[in-house]
């Protein structure tokens, strides 16, 4: 690079020129290390002022600026084609190496937005060099919170005011402290140090409001609460008004104090608005504040009739919300009371004996009043009842039909109590239950009545349901015995169809009968039967008694009537049956073996009344074993084996029995014996024969 510096001038301001290198020189002595060629040239003209004027060349210009000064920028000191350039005016120019000073001129302390204005200044003259060649740029820079990184905000402006915010440089929030420093450039490129900063701190926007207390008055705007709270000033607060529905928004200092008057601003001595402690806050963010105010009330209250024996105690009050009571008192009372709520004083006061109340003690409080209780002796008029007719209730251990009236000394204690369950006139089918008394005590309790009161025992009626079953058989629901139900309780009273006990034995249930009250019908069929029971009522189970007489038939030939399996039949029935073919599938039938009510038997044919679980047991021969038949012939009776021919395997052996007499309605037969072909004598006596052998075809007939 080539280090010169071309000055141009006219050849005419020779002088002026000459004095222009020598300042050059001088302003850049710091900077020259080596040594420089000097080189100048004059204008041709130097024009009108306010004009650029060129030299010759085109390479160098100059400001037209005689008798004020000239700006000199920074480009005047950049390198551009190896020469430094220079632009100077026409007029003198001093030595500057003095920094400029810079200040922030206004910045508020607190601001009540997201945004707000930074203004500056600055000047380049000292008293001991004077002025110098005067501001050229200014610097800031910004730091959110005391820790925070200094950002750079504004460089090398030129301006004197900007706004800081809502998001430029940064996103501005409340209650966050901005600082803001500055510095500035003089156009002899002097930089000065960064200034002290300047802080704004944003306020928080808070909304502020009141409420009062249910049941009291709202506060308006001739009855208001004023608040407190610093906006711009941390030892100077300023106050605003609040009242119902007219909260504010404002804005606060943070980490400053906001409070509330205590009292509103037309709270007297019998009626005011009042917060329960002075609220206050320390304001640390943007949440809503708000604070209760009650309405109260001051009655006056004259006790007639109390003195230092005789004190009474409030029962009831509220204040601020919450329960307070006081005892001995006496002469008069006035205190606040939340408005809408109750005042109580005790009916009876202290000493013995205790006088008592003759007038109302109890009032809802809703404006200002004055009242009086008078206190004295008296009675009062006590009735003790059931809610039914015929009960009976217990007073101090006696027993009184219902209502028991009397006359008792006021505020004296007394017991009362009733049995938990009651009969009337010994009918066991109507019971009443014992559930409460009208003022809530228990069974047995003590009473203190002030005035004239009546005690109500609350009784529920129940209704008795028997349930009967004679036989035994299984277990009815409701089991078997007497039951109580409330009036209108749905039933449904049930039990099993079929009981099986013991074996070959079975009950069926066949319904009810003797039903009775709500149960619908005197008599049913089903096991069960629904309703509502709205008196007394019963029911008896019914069953009727079978006996199981089972058929097997081995091998299952032929289709033997009754079928094989089991049959029930009831006790004392007649039961007959019979094989259809008694040649079947190459085997005949000859006979049966008997359980129970039947015994054993020839043929294929039987019959017998039954009175135990019985069976019959055909039994079957392949067809070619040697068979005999056995003919019975009997004009009377009931012979075994019957009437008719059966086929007996060869050689069995049977006895032969008929009736020993047949009665009819005008005559009686006697059988005289059994007589017939075959193994059997040709002539005998009596029922039975002896032991037979069938090894041939025999005839026996019963002689009558």
């Amino acid at each position: 690079m080539n280090n010169f510096i071309k000055l141009e001038g006219n050849m005419k301001r020779l002088a002026f020129s000459l004095l222009l290198i020598f300042v050059l020189l001088g302003s850049y002595q710091m900077l020259l290390a080596q040594s420089y060629q000097i080189v100048w040239r004059v204008f041709e003209s130097g024009g009108s002022e306010g004009d650029i004027v060129m030299s010759p060349t085109g390479d160098i210009r100059a400001s037209i600026c005689i008798g004020q000064p000239t700006a000199v920028t920074e480009e005047a000191f950049v390198t551009t084609g190896g020469d430094y350039r220079l632009y100077p005016g026409f007029r003198k120019i001093d030595l500057d190496l003095r920094d400029p000073t810079s200040w922030i001129t206004a910045m508020v302390r607190y601001s009540c937005g997201n945004s707000f204005t930074v203004e500056w200044a600055g000047k380049d003259s000292t008293a001991e060099d004077g002025p110098g060649w005067g501001i050229w740029v200014y610097d800031l820079q910004y730091r959110v919170g005391e820790l925070g990184v200094w950002t750079e905000w504004l460089d090398s402006t030129t301006a004197t005011s900007a706004t800081f915010g809502p998001d430029d440089p940064v996103t501005v929030e409340e209650g966050e402290t901005y600082y803001i420093r500055i510095r500035a450039r003089d156009k002899a490129t002097n930089v000065a140090e960064w200034g002290e900063p300047e802080t704004t701190t944003v306020n928080y926007q808070v909304v502020f409001s009141v409420e009062v207390a249910s049941g009291g008055v709202d506060l308006d705007e001739d009855n208001f609460i004023i608040v407190s709270y610093y906006l711009d000033d941390p030892a100077t607060p300023v106050v605003d008004t609040l009242w119902s529905g007219h909260p504010e928004a404002l804005c606060v200092i943070p980490g400053s104090e906001a409070s509330y008057t205590q009292l509103s601003s037309a709270s007297g001595t019998d009626e005011r608005w009042m917060a329960e402690t002075p609220p206050s806050w320390v304001i640390n963010s943007t949440d809503p504040i708000s604070a209760t105010y009650y309405h109260q009330i001051a009655p006056v209250i004259t006790l007639d009739g109390t003195d230092a024996t005789h004190t009474v105690s409030t029962t009831s009050r509220t204040i601020f919300g919450a329960t307070s009571t006081e005892s001995g008192l006496l002469g008069s009372w006035s205190d606040w009371v939340d408005r809408s709520s109750e005042l109580a004083f005790s009916r009876a006061t202290t000493g013995t004996p205790p006088l008592f109340a003759i007038d109302d003690t109890a009032w809802i409080v809703s404006n200002p009043f004055a009242d009086t209780i008078h206190y004295m002796f008296g009675e009062v008029n006590v009735t003790v009842e059931v809610d039914f007719i015929g009960g009976e209730v217990i007073t101090d251990g006696m027993t009184y039909p219902s209502p028991y009236s009397a006359i008792w000394t006021t505020a004296t204690t007394h017991s009362i109590s009733v049995d938990s369950i009651q009969f009337v006139g010994g009918d066991t089918s109507v019971r009443y239950v014992f559930e409460g008394w009208s003022d809530g005590g228990e069974r047995t309790h003590n009473v203190t009545p002030l005035s004239d009161t009546t005690f109500t025992a609350h009784f529920r009626v129940e209704y008795e349901l028997v349930i009967s079953n004679p036989d035994g058989h299984d277990t009815p629901d409701p089991s078997e015995g007497s039951h109580y139900y409330p009036d209108g309780t749905g039933l449904t009273c049930s039990i099993a169809d079929t009981v099986y006990e013991g074996d070959g034995y079975r009950y069926i249930c066949t319904g009810w009968t003797d039903g009775y009250g709500s149960v619908p019908t005197a008599t049913g069929t089903d096991t069960s039967v629904s309703f509502t029971i709205t008196e007394p009522s019963g029911l008896t189970w019914n069953w009727r008694e079978e006996l199981r007489f089972t058929v097997v038939n081995p091998g299952g030939r032929d289709t033997p009537v009754p079928a094989a399996g089991d049959h029930w039949y009831a006790p004392g029935s007649s039961i007959s049956g019979y094989i259809t073919e008694p040649h079947t599938d190459g085997y005949i039938c000859v006979g049966w073996t008997g359980t129970g009510s039947l015994g054993d038997g020839f043929g294929t044919e039987f019959s017998f009344i039954i009175t135990e679980p019985s069976s019959i047991t055909w039994n079957w021969l392949p067809e070619g074993t040697e068979v005999v038949t056995l003919t019975v012939y009997s004009d009377y009776g009931t012979p075994a084996p019957s009437v008719g021919t059966h086929e007996f395997p060869s050689g069995t052996e049977i006895f032969c029995t008929v009736d020993d007499s047949v009665v009819s309605a005008d005559e009686r037969h006697i059988c005289t014996g059994c007589t017939g072909a075959g193994p059997l004598p040709s002539s005998g006596s009596g029922r039975a024969t002896p032991p037979l052998t069938l090894t041939v075809n025999s005839t026996p007939t019963c002689n009558w």
